[in-house]
């Protein structure tokens, strides 16, 4: 079954993805990444291609419907919801670390290549790099201004986000702070 089908099983007689109310678009989009959960990006893909206006609800419909067990999983579906729209990667990404902070080391800043980083182990104890670090701005890192960016501290990543996203992060994960995260060694050489 192709992803479209997937959502309109769950729409009301009749009713397309085209011409689905909000309610019902994203009621059928999480239905639809719950019951073909292996499905879930390309069908979050083909439900934000079809309304673009509704990515970023469609987003946070799928993460909400599909729960912060599988970063994973969330990390294809952002990297869906990108591919799909890429000049609001900033904007997704930012709605992907508002719905599941706990998961935010696994999504890029670009979108591009999303990984989950859970399992990993440092065996020196020193902590592992973050794994979303910016280019150098100006022209020759290509990078460019960055606008309003701040840091936090997720669980030992530096994570950034817009201010209001960052405030969001803070305010749904006890263990965030404000800033980059520091690395201290364990013992000193």
């Amino acid at each position: 079954m192709n992803p479209t089908r997937m959502i309109e099983e769950h729409l009301p007689q009749g009713v397309t993805i085209a011409n689905a109310s909000k309610p019902d678009l994203l009621s059928a989009v999480c239905a639809a990444v719950r019951k073909y959960r292996n499905a879930a990006p390309q069908i979050v893909r083909v439900a934000s291609e079809a309304r673009p206006q509704w990515a970023g609800d469609i987003v946070r419909s799928a993460f909400e419907c599909l729960g912060a067990r599988d970063c994973a999983l969330l990390g294809r579906v952002l990297n869906a919801a990108v591919s799909a729209h890429p000049d609001d990667a900033a904007m997704l990404t930012d709605i992907a670390i508002q719905s599941s902070p706990e998961c935010a080391s696994s999504f890029s800043g670009d979108g591009k290549s999303v990984r989950d980083a859970g399992d990993e182990r440092d065996p020196v104890g020193f902590g592992l790099a973050p794994l979303n670090q910016n280019p150098p701005p100006g022209s020759v890192g290509g990078g460019g201004a960055q606008g309003n960016v701040v840091a936090v501290c997720v669980n030992g990543r530096t994570v950034f986000a817009s201010p209001r996203g960052a405030e969001d992060i803070l305010n749904n994960n006890p263990s965030a702070r404000l800033g980059p995260c520091v690395v201290t060694p364990i013992r000193n050489p």
